[in-house]
């Protein structure tokens, strides 16, 4: 016996499956993530805590690179709270116009390298200075901070002898050249074989800005490791530029257009601000940057699979 269906019922029935096909469609999604994890070669550096370094790069003219570095150190501190990470300052050296020089942070939590080690290399930004000047006599200037993301690994400990290291002491410096302190407990070490130089500041103590400049060369000795088994691992890190070449941009900041463009995945953000507070915005480039990676990575698998049995 069939029933007819009135305007009424039959606007009901659409509406339930228009809404059991939405739930269906992040089921299908969902269990494509986890298939995609599986297959997708995992890197063995993944689970590691990272050292996240920022440094300010040249510009056209102004404080527009010391402004966009300290702005973008501040994402990532935003971005590890939003995470549910512990961000730990190992060195800030801020200019006398409320800008950054350099920085560096210890990340540590679930996962992070997994999900910064395609944040290292050019950050570019454009903007237009705020001083005053009229619309006729303002220009866009650009610049630009190098990220470099180190990842920190338990299961191998770099060993350091301490005769291959120098190690200087100064006078710490906070924001406007004040010095936090009248001791000389501010460490720079470099490591003589290697040319690496590291300091750190943050301490009143001398002993535990010694201990956090040496966690940070080892981090960075470790990452020279790294890149000698680079080929090993080359399709995993395809989107992530090697430390010691940071020519390249990856991603320009244009305030003029209110556009973030990350020129890997040819992907935009609109709205800088929203960006630039290290939450939803920033999580959605990063995702988007390892689907793109785990993508290429499964292909390449794929493509060795098949070689592997045509030659068998």
């Amino acid at each position: 016996m069939c029933t007819e269906l009135n305007n009424k019922d039959e606007k009901q029935l659409r509406k339930l499956a228009f809404e059991e096909k939405k739930v269906i469609d992040q089921e299908i999604n969902t269990l494509y993530k986890k298939l995609f994890q599986i297959l997708v070669p995992k890197h063995k550096h993944d689970e590691c805590d990272v050292i996240l370094e920022l440094v300010s790069g040249r510009t056209t003219g102004g404080d527009i690179c010391q402004m966009f570095t300290k702005e973008i150190f501040e994402m990532y501190q935003n971005y590890a709270d939003h995470k549910s990470w512990t961000f730990e300052i190992l060195n800030y050296v801020p200019t006398d116009m409320g800008g950054l020089h350099h920085a560096a942070a210890c990340i540590s939590g679930d996962s992070v390298y997994r999900y910064l080690k395609f944040e290292g290399g050019t950050h570019r930004v454009q903007r237009i200075p705020e001083i005053g000047l009229s619309s006729r006599m303002q220009r866009i200037h650009t610049g630009t901070a190098s990220v470099v993301v180190l990842p920190q690994s338990e299961k191998v400990e770099v060993k350091v002898n301490p005769k291959d290291l120098r190690i200087d002491t100064f006078r710490a410096k906070g924001a406007g050249g004040q010095h936090v302190n009248k001791t000389d407990s501010a460490v720079r070490i470099v490591h003589l074989p290697t040319g690496v130089t590291v300091e750190c500041q943050q301490e009143r103590s001398q002993q535990l800005n010694k201990e956090k400049a040496l966690q940070t060369l080892s981090a960075k000795l470790y990452q020279q490791i790294i890149e000698r088994d680079r080929s090993q691992m080359q399709n995993t890190r395809k989107l992530q530029l090697e430390t010691r070449s940071q020519s390249e941009r990856i991603r320009t900041y244009n305030f003029i257009q209110d556009r973030v463009t990350d020129h890997r995945i040819s992907y935009q953000v609109r709205n800088i601000k929203e960006f630039l507070l290290g939450e939803e915005a920033l999580d959605e480039l990063i995702s988007r940057l390892l689907e793109s990676a785990e993508m290429e990575a499964l292909i390449k698998h794929v493509e060795n699979f098949k070689s592997f049995e045509e030659g068998g």
